[in-house]
């Protein structure tokens, strides 16, 4: 599945008492600690990916973007080893190149640190166009300080 942040919770409650024996494939980012926004659903069932893309959310119901050949899957620590590998195999199979994350967790918040850090700077441009703010040096590393910046924050 693929949702909006703010849908998450709604989703998972849906899927609670239908998920039965399925692979649950989670194919976006997370605002929250994603072991406590899907806590209620059979750990060892969820799979978590992400594509080489671009896009984000327009709207309420809406995802905007492209796909590139790239899938990142991965887990949390505690889905099968076997559900992973069915998924890994699945995109390789339809023509994907696959990286598997071994921490899925971190992989998410890095991500999410580097939206924030294109986001600020592309919040300092006339256009805000992303492509341009990554083959732009300068901005490149104004990104990696707002990224610094965000962890810093973060950090207990």
């Amino acid at each position: 599945m693929s949702v909006n942040i703010e849908q998450i919770s709604s989703v998972v409650k849906t899927l609670n008492n239908k998920v039965n024996n399925a692979t649950v494939l989670f194919f976006n980012n997370f605002w929250e600690d994603p072991i406590k926004q899907i806590e209620i659903l059979p750990q060892s069932q969820l799979i978590f990916g992400f594509p080489g893309a671009g896009g984000g959310t327009v709207g309420a119901n809406t995802i905007n973007g492209a796909f590139t050949s790239i899938i990142m899957i991965g887990d949390i620590g505690t889905a099968s080893k076997e559900r992973v590998q069915q998924v890994y195999t699945l995109f390789k199979q339809a023509g994907f190149s696959v990286k598997r994350q071994a921490n899925f967790k971190k992989f998410l918040l890095n991500h999410f640190l580097l939206n924030v850090a294109i986001e600020m700077e592309g919040n300092n441009t006339i256009t805000g166009r992303s492509a341009k703010l990554i083959l732009d040096e300068a901005r490149r590393k104004n990104m990696h300080i707002y990224i610094l910046e965000n962890i810093r924050k973060l950090l207990p």
